[in-house]
């Protein structure tokens, strides 16, 4: 699903970014570029490119959580975690969630030559995985004053297992030509099976 709405070049920066980790369901008023979901067993995962970020809900048994990497900052009491802006850290949060959800996330944040060796690597992966079990979500914005456009990227796996556990693996890439950066994020949820709640 694709919002053909105009977006005009706004001039944002990747220091500003900030992740957000909120319980519940919930809900955010914001253009939406592209959209996914997936069913497996009993997850459900909507992917969404919103204005230059991404957002990824998580429906697992009864527990829904959201992810949400933006330019923006948030105040919620449903908060299960949060870090940023990158210009004060590199992130990561490494979290148990209801007693089965185990949920870790890192961010770097790259210059362009060394993202650019990421974005082509993200892009073969994305290849190979596209089917059932995958989402792979690209957006490029309307170019700054270099004529490079910024690009969002997403892809969500969820890979076979034989163990008692349950994976979902998610890649983003975050484009800044003007500022000549590259932000990666990669977030592992394992679920554990055999607790039953």
């Amino acid at each position: 699903m694709k919002n053909r709405k105009e977006l005009a070049y706004k001039d944002l920066s990747a220091d500003d970014l900030r992740l957000h980790l909120i319980e519940g369901d919930f809900h955010l008023d914001y253009p939406i570029f592209e959209k996914e979901k997936i069913s497996v067993n009993d997850i459900e995962i909507n992917a969404t490119i919103i204005g230059y970020s991404h957002w990824i809900k998580f429906r697992i048994r009864d527990k829904i959580f959201n992810e949400l990497f933006a330019n923006m900052r948030l105040s919620s009491q449903d908060m299960l975690g949060s870090f940023g802006h990158l210009k004060q850290s590199i992130g990561s949060l490494n979290l148990l969630l209801y007693g089965f959800i185990n949920y870790r996330l890192n961010v770097n944040n790259y210059s362009w030559e060394e993202g650019e060796e990421f974005i082509h690597s993200l892009k073969s992966q994305m290849t190979e995985n596209q089917g059932g079990g995958a989402i792979i979500l690209v957006h490029k914005f309307p170019a700054g004053r270099d004529s490079i456009m910024p690009e969002t990227i997403v892809s969500v796996t969820i890979p076979n297992t034989t163990s008692g556990m349950e994976k979902i693996k998610i890649d983003t890439i975050h484009t800044y030509p003007t500022e000549r950066k590259v932000v990666v994020s990669a977030t592992e949820i394992e679920i554990n099976k055999s607790i039953n709640l």
